[in-house]
């Protein structure tokens, strides 16, 4: 056990002048200091450079958990765009498990997810234990860090369109209020007094004509149902 005049004694362990000069201490409420542990027994930063170094160093820790969390962030958003560009093209969909992997791409994905959460949860548990000692610097360094970290990499929880979808939905939206007879965004207001829409001549009632294709889906070519499917009420010309 350990004797009062040895210098950080601690009971079952016996310190030696050969063990590092530096003793580290364990409090349970918040304090201020040189003399914690951190994660190792070797790993006690007594003085204030390397206080300022440990400071830094899990400060960098913090800002890395988060940069992976983004890095697998972006990774899943181009993993579920490619699933529904190929689904949308009437391609893929039967190779993918619901429970376990239908695929040997879905497999090795799966892998790559793994090493994401071992190294991140490797990187947040270690930030907790730290915060846990809790010295007010340490603490903070944690805090900082990931709040860096959310500021360097908080934008790509939102995910990112290709500039081939968003050429898309013009033609996309045009097609849809050409169907439901309701105006493309915006053009409500194009609507002149001679009758046009963006130079498009308009039926009597307001409403362009309507495709030889598709008369048969609504009674009236100039009254559309209020309900017309895609277009919002606040779209209908005349409404």
């Amino acid at each position: 056990a350990g004797h009062d005049g040895e210098p950080g004694g601690v009971e079952g362990v016996s310190l030696s002048a050969a063990e590092p000069k530096c003793f580290g201490v364990m409090r349970m409420y918040f304090h201020t200091g040189f003399d914690d542990f951190v994660l190792f027994r070797s790993w006690v930063p007594c003085s204030p450079a390397y206080y300022a170094l440990t400071f830094l160093a899990i400060l960098a820790c913090g800002v890395l958990s988060a940069m992976l969390k983004a890095v697998r962030s972006r990774m899943e958003q181009a993993i579920a765009l490619a699933a529904a560009e190929e689904a949308s093209q009437g391609q893929g969909g039967g190779d993918r498990g619901f429970l376990l992997p239908g695929s040997r791409l879905q497999l090795r994905q799966n892998a790559v997810r793994g090493c994401f959460t071992l190294v991140t949860m490797t990187l947040d548990y270690a930030l907790m234990l730290i915060s846990m000692t809790f010295n007010v610097g340490l603490f903070f360094a944690v805090v900082l860090g990931l709040a860096l970290g959310s500021l360097f990499f908080g934008h790509t929880s939102i995910p990112v369109i290709p500039a081939k979808r968003l050429s898309r939905a013009p033609r996309e939206a045009a097609l849809m209020a050409t169907v439901c007879r309701c105006p493309p965004p915006g053009t409500a207001s194009a609507v002149s007094s001679a009758g046009d829409v963006e130079g498009r001549s308009l039926s009597p009632g307001g409403f362009p004509p309507v495709p030889p294709a598709i008369p048969h889906m609504y009674p009236s070519a100039h009254h559309p149902p209020p309900d017309a499917p895609g277009c919002p009420k606040s779209g209908l010309l005349g409404g």
